[in-house]
């Protein structure tokens, strides 16, 4: 984990969850322009893009379905934790590229994201992890590879799932829950406790990468103090 990445932006951060590499940058907020637009609550503009060579097939350069639907799952899981009352009328840009995927790529998305947003002074509810959970017989993985995720095309049967789930500590609350495949309903039960208790464990890694944030800000501004 690491932040201030993308010197352009108002935030950004760099995560690396196994093989999976991705960025994200943060902008704003900025006033939205039309008037059909129009909120009294702020509002997030969230961009999900693989790089072209992050995959095995190549991507384009264009959003394709795929992403559409991530960059959308991104924003429903962002917004539950940014206070968006607190910046009316204006919008808050969201952008994630990912570098290299071998799998998991929305559950560290939702990490990375949402240090991002922190180290851009947005205010929040609380940090948000992401994880997923892999289900096959008799077997649970954390944060499944690309040859270890479900794919509706291999894996019809029963206790053969993904789970990814966005995660809030302090609060306790989930803000994003996305089940593929088929599961029981104690085995889902299941993996959603494995989720929220390895994200338990990982949300001290992420406040100690925003806590040297911090202090290096404070330190730099120091510094052009005494100057």
């Amino acid at each position: 984990l690491k932040t201030g990445i993308i010197s352009q932006a108002k935030g950004s951060a760099y995560i690396e969850q196994g093989n999976t590499k991705l960025v994200c940058g943060v902008y704003g907020p900025r006033e939205v322009q039309k008037k059909s637009d129009f909120s009294l609550n702020g509002q997030l503009f969230c961009e999900f893009k693989f790089a072209p060579f992050s995959c095995q097939k190549r991507r384009g350069h264009q959003q394709d379905n795929e992403e559409l639907v991530l960059s959308g799952l991104l924003r429903e899981a962002l917004e539950a934790a940014v206070c968006l009352h607190k910046f009316p009328k204006a919008q808050v840009e969201v952008n994630v590229m990912v570098i290299e995927n071998d799998g998991s790529p929305l559950a560290a998305a939702l990490t990375c994201a949402s240090l991002a947003l922190a180290s851009a002074s947005i205010p929040m509810y609380d940090l948000m992890i992401g994880t997923s959970v892999r289900q096959i017989p008799k077997l649970f993985l954390l944060d499944p590879t690309k040859d270890e995720e479900w794919q509706p095309e291999l894996n019809h049967d029963e206790n053969n799932s993904n789970l990814t789930v966005g995660f809030m500590p302090s609060t306790h609350q989930v803000s994003a829950y996305v089940h593929e495949g088929v599961s029981k309903t104690e085995d889902l039960e299941q993996m959603l406790k494995l989720a929220t208790e390895y994200c338990l464990k990982v949300q001290p890694v992420v406040q100690l990468c925003l806590k040297e944030t911090v202090e290096k800000i404070l330190s730099n501004e120091g510094e052009k103090v005494d100057e």
